[in-house]
């Protein structure tokens, strides 16, 4: 029987065990089912790798909590050690249940809450019959028995039945690598240096190609632009063109071709950003004893903020060197550098926190970060240092506390996601808060999140928070796939909290989930029972909408058209009027009245002419009821302005108002605005960026300064940083952001990396400014945001996403940190929209729900909503997030649509 089931691996399987408190027959028995025990299997089809056959997903994932690289997942010790972290979370997660935490890894943990769900599944037996997959069942099946059969051929090292709870213990991981991934995995920066004024007028135009190809993210494509400068050219063009080439070299990820071009540079100036690239460049490939002379002689030939990022960059390198101690000192003397801004003062005396703890100086460690919460001013803020402070307590009722504070201060941030893992790794209480709930239901873990709900109200039914923690559990059965049992929840707190807003909240609820569920007459008496209630508030205006609605659909048009020509006349905000005329329009169109439908649509069109109903009565009016992507019409636009230059409409707006040149004086005049091109060059993005944010409070008093700092900042790609600027400026001047001067507008709404836009949209036939209004939804054009469901980039991707759009385009190199790169997210984020656009027959609102939801949701949406009407289809959509969205990506498209259209040229 050994011979059957062998442990070739036995010590490396029987230590992980006893690292992470599992049994080391059950991880035997995966790997002899999953890989035979060869260590260098690795499936074409899927990706998944080693002894465990771990997609990379989950690769990535481990790799990332331990701090190690993914590439070694061919090692056996390393995938046993990495599948034993994966093990005893998913069996943390899922209270010890060997069977759950298996098909977790095998599928997905969505998935497996779904199966959880359903009535029965707390019996072991009943769970693997109520797994809905075949294949994961056999395969489930398989895996238990194969660890029954290692328990006879083993004796009784661990108990005999396989499916028995095994009850793991808190993660042994070390407290600085805790901390330190809290920070996710997002990669270095790309440097980026601006076009090089040098040359003749063709070189030139080369340095301005070959920096917009920088830019936008088609670094192999300027490393060929700057390859042909660095060797055609005079000395000043070779010696910039070399500083270019060592950055797009280093950011395709040839780190080693970057050496020469590098060293060229900075040989002839030592003191520019080629020397600390060069130290960069010799880090990456290993040489960290050379890169540390680098940085050593950038941070003395640039003494203050830009040497002290050499400081920060030597302490890497002497950490990887396992010196510690002396990066400790690098690392305090960036955090003693003055004259830098707040946010880069607290990023600097958070890395040496970080690294005392990786000293294993835990006091001074303690008391960088308790400095820290002395002075920290946002109860985001305040929650990650607790959970800092938590990690890093001498004792587990201490590290409690403070994890429940992170928690209560921030319940849906990703301090406070970190924090309740720990609680629930030290079994505390509060890990079934209502705070906990809302935790877990901002992570999209519906299962955690309604046990936590309920505990929550079993312990306090009489708590104020009580009707929300009904609500709660209410939604997370409904997003869990019990429609009708998150309906009674849902609509039962009317009976326990008559006549309140939270008793309406419920109703209506219901009433929307019934709707999806095509009960609509269901529908209309939650909907008439809020109407009812004398303590609705708001709600009963929501439920009269609504009620008209569903009447609406019932094909009972008198009452329908009565109730929204009620409702116009009685709301006073723009969006809520233009609503109910709107559909007072869709009504009376159907009943046959033309003539009253125009004038409908006419008057909601008058009333919030930008926002969403207003822009679907324009639509009406002009014969376009169900829209359509139309990449052939948007792709021209986007290539004609792909080059422009936002300076010239900001500039333009700044002259007219009388001050451009003394605008462009006091920018030009302010040193951190060269600090931060230096930063940028140094491939420095987020210290660039706060680098900026002290250059505008400086520049507040002079309107013309801050627009043309806007401009400089989209000029570099930094997108989300103008955008940002751009709103705090239209408030600033009182201008309209949706019909104000197109220079400050298109701050708001930028093309995003707009040669790699028009690349992937006529590749993957993806209209552009649609995709351009998506993305700005998605991320505010932030391409190093991360959410709290782990969707990263521009294009707000969650990994498995991108690795099934990457390995559909052919690309096997793909890595999860790769979506924050902006090139990729824009690629398989196109390719991802382009996929629902086909599948809805670039409907664009299908398309749009199916982004934010799940596709096989959608589909049952537009079953229940019929498939003539659109409209009906957008306004029937039943999740609170998804709804919204929708409107709002269609209200960013038709900005685009007036900015880079027809009108615009």
């Amino acid at each position: 029987l050994k011979t059957a089931f062998p442990r070739p691996f036995a010590n490396l399987s029987d230590a992980a065990a006893a690292r992470y408190g599992l049994d080391a027959l059950l991880l035997d028995s995966t790997f002899r089912d999953a890989s035979r025990f060869d260590a260098w299997a690795e499936s074409a089809a899927t990706g998944a790798r080693g002894l465990a056959q771990t997609s990379p997903v989950h690769v990535e994932e481990a790799a990332h909590a331990l701090h190690v690289s993914a590439a070694d997942q061919l090692r056996a010790v390393s995938a046993i050690d990495q599948h034993a972290w994966l093990m005893a979370d998913r069996l943390r997660r899922f209270d010890g249940r060997p069977e759950v935490a298996l098909s977790a890894i095998d599928t997905t943990d969505r998935l497996v809450d779904s199966w959880l769900a359903l009535p029965g599944a707390d019996d072991v037996d009943a769970y693997i019959e109520l797994v809905s997959f075949e294949g994961e069942r056999s395969a489930l099946r398989s895996a238990l028995a194969t660890r029954l059969s290692y328990a006879i051929a083993y004796g009784s090292g661990s108990s005999a039945d396989p499916l028995s709870v095994i009850a793991v213990g808190p993660e042994p991981t070390a407290a600085w690598i805790k901390i330190a991934r809290l920070a996710g995995d997002v990669p270095a920066d790309a440097p980026f240096s601006q076009a090089a004024g040098v040359g003749t007028e063709e070189q030139q135009a080369a340095f301005v190609r070959g920096a917009t190809l920088q830019r936008d993210g088609d670094y192999a494509g300027a490393a060929a632009v700057f390859t042909e400068l660095a060797s055609s050219g005079g000395p000043n063009v070779q010696l910039e063109a070399r500083l270019r080439l060592g950055q797009a070299l280093i950011a395709v990820g040839r780190p080693a071709d970057a050496l020469e071009p590098l060293q060229s540079a900075a040989s002839a100036h030592p003191e520019t950003p080629a020397t600390f690239l060069l130290g960069r460049a010799l880090a990456t490939v290993g040489r960290c004893q050379e890169a540390l002379d680098r940085f050593d002689a950038f941070a003395a030939a640039n003494p203050g903020p830009l040497g002290a990022q050499a400081h920060v960059a030597q302490a890497d390198c002497l950490a990887d060197l396992g010196r510690a101690s002396e990066a400790v000192t690098q690392e305090a003397d960036a955090a003693a550098t003055g004259d830098i801004s707040r946010l880069q003062s607290l990023d600097f005396r958070e890395r040496l926190a970080l690294a005392r703890a990786r000293a294993g100086d835990i006091d001074g460690a303690r008391a960088e970060y308790q400095s820290l919460l002395s002075i920290a001013r946002t109860g985001s803020y305040r929650s990650q240092l607790n959970y800092d402070l938590g990690v890093l307590a001498g004792d587990t009722s201490t590290a409690a506390s403070l994890f429940r504070a992170s928690v209560q201060l921030d319940p849906k941030g990703r301090p406070a996601q970190a924090a309740l893992d720990e609680l629930v790794a030290l079994h505390d209480p509060f890990a079934l808060s209502f705070e906990a709930g809302d935790t877990r239901f901002e992570q999209n873990r519906y299962r955690e999140a309604l046990a936590a709900y309920t505990s929550f109200l079993q312990q306090n039914p009489s708590d104020s928070r009580a009707p929300k923690a009904y609500y709660g559990r209410g939604a997370s059965l409904v997003r869990l796939g019990q429609d009708r049992a998150g309906i009674a929840v849902l609509e039962s707190i009317a009976d326990r909290f008559p006549n309140t807003v939270d008793a309406a909240d419920g109703l209506f609820r219901g009433g929307r989930i019934r709707e999806s569920l095509a009960d609509l007459q269901g529908a209309a008496q939650s909907y008439r029972r809020v109407l009812a209630m004398p303590g609705a508030g708001s709600r009963a205006l929501d439920a009269q909408f609504r009620l008209a609605f569903v009447q609406f659909q019932q094909g009972v048009f008198g009452p329908a058209i009565e109730g929204w020509r009620d409702q116009s006349g009685r709301v006073t905000a723009a969006d809520e009027r233009a609503q109910a005329l709107f559909w007072l329009g869709k009504a009376l169109h159907a009943s046959g009245d033309e003539g009253g439908a125009s004038a409908a649509w006419n008057a909601a069109r008058a009333a919030d002419p930008r926002g969403f109903y207003g822009l679907r009565a324009a639509d009406w009016l002009a014969g376009q009821s169900d829209p359509r992507a139309e990449v052939d019409q948007t792709l021209p636009m986007v290539q004609l302005h792909a080059a422009d230059d936002p300076q010239t409409s900001i500039g333009g707006w700044a002259a007219s108002r009388g001050d451009l040149a003394v605008a462009q004086q006091r920018l030009a005049a302010d040193p951190g605005l060269a600090r931060a091109d230096a930063l940028l060059a140094m491939g420095l993005r987020q210290a660039a960026i706060w680098e900026l944010g002290a250059v505008e409070s400086r520049l507040s008093n002079s309107v013309g300064a801050v627009a043309l700092l806007g401009g400089w900042e989209q000029q570099r790609g930094l997108y989300n940083t103008a955008l940002v600027l751009g709103y705090d400026l239209a408030g600033q001047v009182n201008v309209s952001l949706t019909s104000g001067p197109v220079g400050i507008r298109r701050l708001v709404y930028p093309l995003p990396n707009p040669l790699v836009l028009a690349q992937a949209a006529q590749q993957l036939h993806v209209d552009p400014l649609l995709f351009s209004a998506l993305m700005r939804q998605e991320s505010n054009m932030d391409q190093a945001v991360q959410s709290s469901a782990q969707a990263r980039g521009l294009s707000q991707l969650i990994a498995s996403t991108g690795y099934d759009a990457a390995r559909a385009l052919g690309e096997y190199n793909f890595h999860s940190a790769d979506l924050y790169q902006p090139r990729t997210s824009i690629l398989l984020g196109a390719f991802t929209f382009g996929e629902r656009l086909t599948r809805y027959a670039n409907r664009i609102f299908p398309a749009l729900a199916a982004y934010n939801a799940a596709q096989f949701a959608v589909d049952g949406w537009l079953l229940a909503a019929g498939d003539a009407d659109i409209d009906t289809f957008a306004e029937a959509i039943p999740f609170t997030e998804t709804y919204p969205y929708v409107q709002r990506i269609y209200e960013n498209y038709k900005q685009y649509l007036e900015l880079y259209g027809s009108q615009a040229q």
